[in-house]
């Protein structure tokens, strides 16, 4: 932290240059500085959210190297000049208890903390049953503390579950993923192995996370590019036992073969046309945009493209693969006569999941379209006739109509019965 204030701060520099006592060097001075710095941007921030109306609160968990498991929590609001600010508070220790009814108690407390629990109209994270659960989630027992805290579902991160159920419904494609997984393991745990990639691949493949499918989009390009040269290197490995030790030669074995079998090669083709529309529109989901009817057109425009290679690509595909690796040999009969036949409906299989999951997990983007009327640079347009987006009005409206009656239900349950 020494190191870093006296780029920002001239004070601080001649001080340092100039002290011969202290020298703000120990790792408790610089711990102690830190401490200081964050409670001033707390403080700031807290300033802030005290002049704003309303605020909503993302959330997120993760864990460290060390297995412990964070709670993320970041305030958003829009500041005296109109601008949306998003402002991190705090990494929170959850690992003890990661119930719905502990982690909604420490949110509760963190806005209660900057006095802005009364002013929550709505809350976003992912769709685990502890967080987004309607009965007795996180979301639903915050909003027994703030009743207009809407609930609403990352959309970036409905697409990553979108292929995660693509990846998982079969057994090929579950290895496949492995496999990717594997590859990058397999180079970035060894200097030796990542200094080889770099002479005879000549690229590197990006770190992989398992709930950013955005890397795996990624990784599956580089392999594809670059297949031959990585063949090459496996090969390499192999042929030179006396340069590596024999865990490197059975893994580098265990994947020559691997990225030489029909069913990886097939899989490379098939997840070769679906990642470039799912990337794209994963881009726009994370973008800042605000349009969300652009969000909802792009949705179905890559729908239909991906529903018109589900119809027309598998026998290019199919050609390819064929002409490039020896047919399986398969113990069981009847997938041994129509290898063809089989090959397809995997084919269909995770077409029919990514569509099927889209078609789902998307049907209710159109009921946030009253997002586009946040967007401060837009407000100018506002004041000539007929610019006021009263369509994006509509959709607030209803949204909080929908959401009164369902906390009402919930809380006079007699009522529900006597419409039953």
């Amino acid at each position: 932290m020494a190191y870093f204030l006296p780029e920002f701060d001239e004070k601080t520099q001649t001080h340092l240059e100039s002290a011969t006592a202290f020298k703000g060097l120990s790792p408790d001075i610089q711990n102690d500085l830190i401490d200081s710095v964050g409670s001033v941007i707390l403080a700031q921030i807290k300033t802030e959210i005290q002049k704003c109306m309303y605020v909503s609160v993302l959330l997120d968990e993760t864990s460290d190297v060390s297995c412990y498991s964070y709670l993320s929590t970041v305030i958003c609001y829009v500041n005296s000049n109109g601008a949306v600010c998003e402002s991190f508070i705090r990494f929170s220790d959850v690992s003890k208890d990661r119930s719905a009814a502990a982690i909604s108690d420490l949110v509760v407390k963190e806005l209660k903390e900057f006095d802005c629990l009364n002013k929550l109209i709505a809350q976003t994270h992912d769709g685990a049953a502890v967080m987004s659960g309607e009965l007795n989630g996180v979301q639903a027992k915050v909003k027994e503390h703030a009743p207009d805290a809407i609930f609403i579902h990352c959309y970036a991160h409905r697409l990553n579950l979108v292929l995660s159920q693509a990846a998982s419904s079969n057994a090929k494609c579950n290895v496949f993923f492995s496999t990717m997984a594997g590859l990058s393991t397999f180079f970035t745990t060894s200097s030796k192995r990542m200094s080889l990639l770099d002479d005879i691949v000549k690229t590197r493949f990006p770190k992989l996370a398992p709930t950013r499918w955005s890397y795996s989009a990624r990784l599956e390009e580089t392999v594809q590019h670059n297949l031959e040269d990585l063949l090459q290197l496996f090969e390499h490995i192999v042929e030179t036992p006396q340069s590596f030790y024999h865990k490197s030669i059975n893994e580098a074995q265990g994947f020559l073969l691997t990225l030489s079998c029909f069913d990886f090669t097939i899989l490379l083709q098939i997840d070769g046309l679906v990642f470039p529309f799912t990337q794209n529109l994963y881009n726009i989901l994370q973008s800042k945009s605000m349009d969300i009817l652009f969000c909802v057109k792009e949705v179905e425009t890559n729908m239909k493209k991906l529903g018109e290679i589900k119809t027309n690509k598998f026998s290019g595909i199919w050609k390819n693969v064929t002409e490039r690796c020896s047919m399986p040999t398969c113990r069981k009969v009847r997938f041994s006569l129509q290898p063809e036949v089989q090959y397809r409906a995997l084919f269909f299989e995770v077409m029919d999941t990514i569509l099927v999951q889209l078609k789902h997990r998307f049907k209710s983007v159109k009921d946030i379209g009253f997002v586009e009327l946040l967007d401060c640079k837009q407000f100018h347009f506002y004041n000539f006739a007929n610019n006021f987006p009263e369509r994006s009005f509509h959709c607030l409206q209803e949204m909080y109509t929908f959401q009164f009656e369902f906390s009402r239900l919930r809380s006079e349950p007699h009522v529900l019965y006597s419409h039953q």
